[in-house]
């Protein structure tokens, strides 16, 4: 039985896996060369090494592109052992080329763009200017390095690294002149012909399509010559460029990034790692973003179904049905169970592709239906902690980490957590307690403390008087129970129940008033206290007794020496008193009852002298 083999290229590397009757050939074989090498370089080697891994006759299938598949073509068509040579279908690549050098472009950062086209005419006839010409009006554009490949839409270049070995350089002829010496004269030159260039025969009678007619050796190096028309040499050419220059480097490109974190500037991290894929992946990417775990009647936007590139069109299948139901561009857990979610893709050269699947959990969750709030403590001051207390229902509902405490306005007290806060400046608010979809409401105030107690500075009663303290809180409009005491109790003590002074016995003593908080006293004020005997005792000025009693005395003691003596006492009080009520007078206080009592002693004092010396 003829040996069967199997050809299987990687179409971003240009290595191949080649199968002998299904079974991998050994690492010591020559066919080894195939995973690690460039097509060009093994190529012309594959018909004689088969022959002598199979020992003579063998048929030959290959899998890769189409380009290389027309150089294997013409050469087992020349091998006599080759019995039989086909070609098997490529796995379906649903990425555009475009696309992935469209990936290219927002990923590659680093490296240089593919090294441009280098045309090279050996026919300067008319020929080179047609095929130029065509080229111009195709996807190519002229640059000062020769000619570069842009996408079929838009006007870019791709970001993408070129090595040394992988050019893009085709050389023309004109079939009817056949100067195929002069890639040897090239060698001679100063451009060296080398593996990886191509020459391109322009033949009118060609077909439909460039085949390869052989394989020139050059130097050391195998040169494909294909044979085409010449309107047929600007697809053949971005053909080329794309299968041995871009391509390799697009799976460099994914190499070089595989071990890089994502960086997602004007993407999100899905859309980078889909371009990542993309590169080399013939099928586009797609997510399931619902979470593990699906409350029963939530709603789900189809935003959470992604897919890269964004052209292709997904269908969503659930398995059982029924538990996941879409409606409106959403999509609603209706029943508990756990559902299968697949994305599935078709209508591109494919029935279907499944893309993405995901298990979800849908549960009902225990929630929180009632809250009730109270507050224990109603006075509140500034710098204080308070608390509020909370009830719901149910007890042992499972939403409750989602509870969330706010104060309005958020300056009046800040939350310290478990619906504890700190009172930070007086005024009236809410606080408020959201879990989930429930929400409840209690309103709380925070007093103003007073800065200051204005007092007199001294405060005089009587024994038996009680007195209220005349005080005053500042700022206006400030309340708070005040708080006193004396610091000699044994002379007065204050009541705070009635705000008076109780005196005890006559003495004085300070008194001190404040105005207690829970985080401290707020102010504190100092008086003192004067406590009198309950009667006035009136004591006479002494002036006035000593005019009294010489008077009396000197009516006595008439028509003697000693009445004399004591007229002229009395006549003295009279005018210190005198002087007293001019100084009163003065000041602008009382001194009209002075000068009387001056007037009644000085005129005393003076007829009783008057009245003896006559």
């Amino acid at each position: 039985m003829i040996p069967r083999v199997q050809i299987e290229e990687e179409l971003f590397t240009t290595a191949a896996a080649v199968r002998i009757d299904g079974q991998k050939t050994s690492s010591l074989s020559p066919l080894a060369a195939c995973a690690g090498g460039r097509f060009l370089e093994y190529a012309a080697h594959l018909p004689r090494w088969l022959e002598q891994e199979c020992n003579g006759a063998y048929t030959v299938t290959f899998c890769g592109g189409a380009l290389e598949e027309s150089i294997l073509r013409m050469l087992f068509g020349r091998e006599t052992a080759c019995k039989g040579f086909s070609a098997a279908p490529g796995p379906n690549e649903m990425i555009r080329f475009e696309e992935r050098l469209q990936a290219a472009q927002h990923l590659g950062r680093s490296s240089d763009a593919p090294k441009a086209l280098a045309v090279c005419c050996l026919s300067k006839g008319p020929l080179a200017q047609s095929i130029l010409a065509q080229l111009a009006a195709s996807r190519w554009k002229k640059e000062a390095c020769g000619w570069r490949l842009y996408p079929a839409c838009g006007d870019w270049s791709p970001c993408i690294k070129s090595s040394a070995g992988e050019t893009a350089r085709i050389f023309l002829e004109n079939a009817a002149e056949r100067h195929l010496h002069q890639l040897e004269d090239l060698n001679i030159d100063r451009i060296v012909v080398k593996t990886g260039d191509v020459l391109y025969s322009v033949d009118p009678a060609a077909g439909n399509a460039p085949h390869c007619t052989g394989l020139l050796q050059i130097g050391g190096a195998a040169v494909p010559l294909f044979a085409g028309r010449a309107e047929n040499f600007p697809a053949f050419a971005a053909l080329w460029a794309e299968r041995f220059v871009i391509r390799p480097a697009l799976a460099r490109l994914q190499a070089a990034l595989a071990g890089q974190p994502l960086h997602p500037r004007q993407f999100d991290a899905f859309e980078e790692k889909a371009m990542r894929s993309i590169l080399t992946s013939p099928l586009p990417v797609a997510a399931v973003a619902f979470p593990d775990e699906m409350e029963l009647g939530t709603v789900h936007s189809a935003d959470c179904l992604r897919r890269y590139p964004a052209r292709f069109q997904l269908e969503l299948r659930t398995t059982p049905g029924g538990l996941l139901q879409a409606g409106g561009g959403a999509y609603c857990a209706a029943r508990e169970g756990t559902v299968k979610v697949q994305l599935y893709t078709h209508g591109y050269a494919s029935p279907e592709v499944l893309l993405a699947e995901k298990s979800v959990r849908i549960r009902k969750v225990n929630r929180v239906q009632t809250i009730s709030l109270t507050l224990p403590q109603q006075d509140i001051v500034p710098r204080q902690e308070f608390r509020v207390d909370a009830h719901w229902m149910p007890q042992n509902a499972e939403n409750l980490q989602q509870a969330a405490w706010s104060v309005e306005p958020a300056g009046l007290a800040v939350p310290l957590g478990g619906g504890r806060f700190r009172a930070c400046q007086a005024g009236r608010g809410i606080v408020r307690l959201t879990i989930g979809q429930v929400k409840a409401e209690i309103p709380f105030a925070v007093r103003a403390v007073p800065a200051a107690i204005r007092l007199p500075q001294e405060v005089t009663l009587k024994m038996g008087q009680e007195v209220p303290v005349p005080f005053t809180l500042a700022p206006a409009g400030a309340a708070a129970q005040v708080q006193g005491r004396t610091m000699d109790p044994d002379v007065a003590r204050y009541d705070e129940a009635r705000g008076v002074i109780v005196p005890c016995r006559e003495g004085s003593t300070t008194l001190e008033l404040y105005v207690p908080t829970p985080v401290g006293t707020a102010c504190v004020s100092r008086c003192s206290v004067v406590i009198g005997p309950a009667h006035d005792i009136i004591n006479p000025d002494w002036p006035n007794a000593i005019m009294a009693l010489t008077g009396a005395l000197g009516l006595l003691t008439f028509s003697t020496v000693v009445s004399l003596l004591l007229a002229g006492v009395c006549m003295g009080c009279g005018l210190y008193q005198l002087s007293q009520a001019l100084e009163a007078r003065r000041a602008g206080a009382g001194w009209k009852q002075t000068l009387l009592s001056a007037a009644a002693g000085t005129a005393g004092g003076l007829f009783l002298l008057l009245v003896q010396l006559l």
